[in-house]
């Protein structure tokens, strides 16, 4: 059928594919039904344009669903990987240990505030594996100082979706890396890294958790939740399990290692010809290396596990294939959020409209706005999306612009769209970190909505300044300045609006 590699004239309805797709899950609550009816969509309009038969359309969606999973097997089985890891060390029982050790060394709401963060900036190789873990280790320590589970929710999902974007060796980094090379941007990896300090959303977040968990400080709905849990009777719950802290800190620790020592050997820094490590790291496969870490630590749980009997045989290896399973709707989102960007960008030619509408415009288009506008785009679509669904399908059309108007402005672009995918996880009910944190959390989940969606408000009005004043300097510090600021503003207001609610409702 040689009908599909043919495409049709870009034209502006070549974005209705991911307009349906984002319009759907509003109304589905399912991200996979929505996107594969955004793929279907977009053949439909390539079959009518091009008159193909049904058997092509077919063809057409079939193709290349099958042909972006091919082509990212690499990143499916590190996913895959990943899963088995985080289950194996969730069953060891480690996690319980920390968590009755932080119980019996610190004494004070502050402390265990601050410890339940500082665990979530830890654990950034995974943001399910930190929502799972932190609110096992912390469920007692937070109820023998009555701090309440919305608040423990919070705590768990400011840092799992933020902490996971920001740093190079969690399992977000390959997936964004891959996206930004399959966009026609070179060093991926650099990329990324340097769109890390335009990621104001994320970095706002941990600052504004950190200050929240510092101070005690809160405003509408969570400062009723804390209130109502301050009158409650003390119940410790600790979770029980022959694993040590070193069971849980150990495999984590090794996979940065393993990560690093596997990414500069890939890149052929313990070759014969001498690079420098700055060198192989450019060179190496980012998602292949963090593949290698994450078996190798499987192997070392298993020398660490199996002779103590923390874990059997048969537990290791069925707990290893439930994590697989676990990540089988994760995968199948990413193929399907690949396959609807290769329809919009190839077959549609999105792209194309993008690149000669940014051309024709080049002279009246304020460039120094774009960051903002990609933010809030960004940040619009993924409630409904999610922070993955979200820089999947807009990063490509990012790269198509940031050629178009001003290339070394790309990282900033970058960091804009990442800053609104994770925004998405904090604002959505349905994304899978909102949801994971109230389970973990043992709290309600339509509660931990309600409570976080202010503080994420907050910080989103704060990012969106920052970016503006980024565009319009190019450098990231006024940027930071002006978040900053807004941030402390509202966040003031709102804590004052409270205390004077409070002193005149006794």
């Amino acid at each position: 059928m040689e009908a599909i590699t043919e495409s049709v004239d870009a034209q502006l309805w070549a974005f209705l594919p991911v307009l349906i797709a984002i319009g759907t899950i509003f109304f589905l609550r399912n991200v996979i039904a929505s996107l594969f009816i955004g793929i279907a969509s977009g053949a439909v309009i390539w079959a009518i344009m091009l008159k193909a038969g049904f058997l092509d359309f077919l063809h057409l969606i079939f193709s290349t669903i099958f042909g972006s999973a091919v082509e990212n097997i690499a990143l499916i089985g590190f996913i895959y990987m990943l899963g088995a890891l985080v289950y194996i060390i969730s069953s060891s029982g480690g996690h319980h240990a920390y968590g009755r050790w932080i119980a019996r060394k610190i004494k004070t709401a502050r402390g265990v505030s601050l410890a339940t963060m500082a665990l979530g900036v830890l654990i950034f190789i995974d943001d399910y594996f930190s929502c799972l873990v932190v609110g096992s280790v912390m469920d007692r320590p937070v109820g023998d100082y009555r701090i309440s589970r919305e608040k423990l929710a919070y705590f768990i999902d400011t840092t799992a979706g933020p902490v996971c974007i920001l740093a190079p060796l969690s399992s977000w980094s390959p997936t964004i890396t891959q996206t930004v090379e399959n966009a026609g941007v070179d060093n991926g990896l650099f990329v990324f890294l340097a769109s890390i300090p335009y990621n104001y959303y994320g970095i706002f977040a941990i600052l504004l958790g950190f200050y929240i968990a510092f101070t005690g400080k809160d405003f509408f709905a969570m400062r009723k939740c804390q209130a109502d849990m301050q009158k409650k009777t003390a119940v410790s719950t600790g979770g029980e399990g022959k694993g040590k802290i070193i069971d849980l800190v150990l495999p984590n620790a090794m996979v940065v290692i393993f990560t690093l020592v596997a990414t500069a050997w890939l890149g052929g820094c313990f070759g014969k010809e001498k690079i420098s490590i700055i060198e192989a790291y450019a060179a190496a496969d980012t998602t292949m290396a963090i593949s290698f870490a994450c078996l190798a630590t499987i192997v070392l749980c298993f020398v660490l596990y199996i002779p103590r009997r923390l874990l059997s045989l048969q537990q290791f290896f069925t707990g290893a294939l439930d994590g697989m399973k676990s990540m089988f709707e994760v995968n199948l989102i990413l193929i399907l959020a690949w396959s609807l960007s290769v329809i919009t960008t190839e077959f549609l030619e999105a792209g194309n409209f993008v690149e000669a509408l940014m051309q024709f415009h080049r002279e009246s288009i304020g460039v120094s706005f774009l960051p903002l506008m990609i933010f809030a785009v960004s940040a619009l679509i993924a409630p409904g999306l999610g922070s993955w669904g979200t820089f999947l399908m807009i990063i490509p059309f990012v790269a198509i612009i940031a050629r178009a108007t001003e290339p070394s402005m790309f990282p900033m672009f970058l960091g804009a769209v990442l800053a609104g995918s994770v925004f998405g996880d904090h604002a959505s009910p349905i994304t899978d970190t909102t949801v994971l944190s109230s389970a973990s959390a043992r709290c309600d989940h339509i509660s931990h909505v309600k409570t976080q969606l202010p503080y994420a408000l907050v910080i989103c009005l704060g990012a969106a300044v920052s970016f503006l004043f980024t565009g319009i300097f190019r450098r990231p510090l006024p940027g930071y300045a002006a978040g900053i600021i807004l941030v402390g503003v509202l966040f003031f207001w709102a804590y004052q609006r409270e205390n004077r609610r409070g002193s005149s409702n006794p």
